[in-house]
């Protein structure tokens, strides 16, 4: 009777460890690509990883799931480069968008519009958004390597050559390796094995192993939350917004059908309180400072080890709030060590340039200018205006304006008008 109640507890804890190691490259690739922004790097680790663990907490006791929740890195790449980089806005003016943000997609999922903007939008735009954001990876990548640059807000080629271009090289082709064998660390051996390699090579320096974590006194409670006063930043705001809701509904898509939370009418059992934590987190998360939650895709490799319920993610919780005390191991990962990752994600995601649908002009038309957008203006943000605007355009020309929902022709609306202002002005 005892061994029978021990495995699946056993179960539970090594799914809860499987996904913790499967995200653990997070807690050195976050804090770097905030720090790009001017964050300070030990108070975004400290941030990160501590609302990873608050936020898988949240939705284990509240969704009674196995699935890790935390900073994303589809508005964290937005913000740091399309924003935040450009100096459109600093780091706490922007973290005061994450929170309105937040909180706007708190209140959509808590009265059930969260549901109904997703499944108002088509397939093919988000579809579109899942490509450009693998292609927007690659080149977010490519950017940390050297060799892409940003000159005048367009990408242009870097420099070729170096040690830590060839470590990531080899980096890269390690990742794709474990990935085609399915090893539950693809993500994280990669970095580990750069880092290692960096080491050798003198390109970085070893810092120690233990310290007390990080302090945040540098970023709590510095949001500005006055930034959304200003008419010129809601186009960011919205784009958090959108961004936040395709990442994390994608997501707990695929999740559910894993865990076998799917309905027979197509529905996803506990999907009111699932919706929850995301919100909360991010809220949270512009508070400590870092950005926009999302469920992690990398739970499926807890929940394939057998991992079903709220035990795993207390796991999950419990080993994050343990990493807080490496800082100084971690804080000595090169940023080159972790663009192989950035760049193997990339290209996954972009393999949904293949469900484009030739037969179909007006989607197979705005898919290609979504997708190309992203990368192209290294915007986000662009791509979803000018997929919006094209779809909507190109439906109304072959005489299908009935056929597009009001939730679409809101925000193709909202999209046309800011590209009106910009031309004005």
């Amino acid at each position: 009777m005892r061994g029978a109640l021990t495995k699946p507890i056993f179960h539970e804890i090594v799914g809860g460890l499987s996904t913790f190691f499967a995200i653990s490259y997070l807690f050195v690739l976050a804090p770097q690509l905030l720090s790009i922004a001017g964050i300070d790097f030990g108070a975004a680790l400290s941030a990160t990883i501590i609302v990873i663990a608050l936020a898988t907490l949240f939705f284990a006791l509240y969704v009674n799931g196995p699935i890790a929740v935390g900073p994303g890195l589809s508005v964290m790449t937005y913000l740091v480069f399309s924003v935040m980089g450009k100096h459109i806005l600093d780091w706490q003016g922007a973290l005061g968008l994450v929170f309105w943000a937040a909180l706007l997609q708190y209140l959509l999922s808590a009265f059930g519009w969260r549901k109904k903007i997703l499944l108002a939008i088509p397939e093919s735009l988000q579809l579109a958004s899942a490509a450009g954001l693998g292609l927007f990876f690659i080149a977010v990548g490519l950017k940390q390597l050297g060799i892409l640059e940003i000159i005048q807000g367009k990408l242009a080629m870097g420099a070729l050559g170096g040690n830590g271009q060839i470590i990531a090289s080899v980096g890269l082709v390690l990742f794709f390796f474990l990935h085609k064998v399915h090893f539950p660390g693809s993500c994280l051996i990669p970095v580990i094995f750069c880092w290692v390699l960096a080491l050798l090579f003198g390109e970085t320096k070893w810092q120690g192993l233990f310290s007390l974590p990080p302090s945040l006194g540098s970023t709590f409670f510095k949001l500005t939350f006055s930034s959304i006063l200003h008419p010129q930043y809601w186009s960011i705001l919205l784009t958090i917004l959108l961004i936040s809701i395709f990442d994390a509904s994608a997501t707990l898509s695929a999740l559910a059908r894993q865990l076998g939370w799917m309905r027979p009418d197509g529905r996803i059992r506990n999907l009111e309180q699932a919706v929850i934590p995301d919100g909360i987190g991010s809220m949270l998360g512009a508070f400590l400072g870092t950005t926009s939650c999302s469920l992690y895709a990398e739970s499926s490799i807890g929940i394939h080890a057998k991992g079903r319920t709220w035990l795993s993610g207390c796991t999950i919780a419990v080993c994050c709030l343990s990493a807080l005390f490496l800082y100084p191991a971690l804080s000595s990962i090169p940023l080159f060590a972790t663009a192989p990752v950035l760049i193997g994600i990339g290209v996954k995601l972009a393999l949904y340039l293949k469900c484009i649908d030739w037969k179909k002009i007006p989607e197979a038309f705005s898919f290609l200018i979504t997708s190309f957008a992203m990368p192209v203006f290294f915007s986000l943000y662009w791509g979803f205006a000018l997929g919006f605007i094209s779809y909507t355009l190109l439906k109304t020309l072959i005489g299908q304006a009935k056929k597009i929902h009001p939730i679409v022709w809101i925000l193709t609306f909202i999209f046309a008008a800011h590209l009106l202002l910009i031309g004005i002005f």
